[in-house]
């Protein structure tokens, strides 16, 4: 079933925000025990508010390699940030 919750933050590039809204609806019940161990992987800490560019790229990474459904979520956050980086590039925000 689709949500109806919008997304908690309104800039078009993703951040970790987004990325814990996302899979806390995708993962359903399994999202805190996945999310504790994404963030063991990634070194950070699961209440984390802000990541850099370098550490936001690992965390999409570590994803990428969870399994399929993160694969994919993932790849939509990728995309969504390299076009916002694009459209920065020539001036359009």
């Amino acid at each position: 079933m689709l949500s109806t919750q919008p997304y908690p933050t309104t800039s078009p590039s993703p951040g970790i925000e987004d990325v814990r809204f996302g899979l806390s609806k995708a993962l359903l019940g399994a999202y805190e025990p996945a999310w504790a161990e994404i963030c063991r992987e990634c070194g950070i800490v699961p209440d984390c508010t802000h990541l850099d560019a370098a550490k936001f790229d690992h965390l999409l990474e570590v994803l990428a390699r969870r399994d399929p459904l993160c694969r994919v979520l993932a790849m939509s956050w990728r995309i969504r940030r390299t076009a916002f980086q694009k459209l920065e590039q020539i001036g359009r925000p």
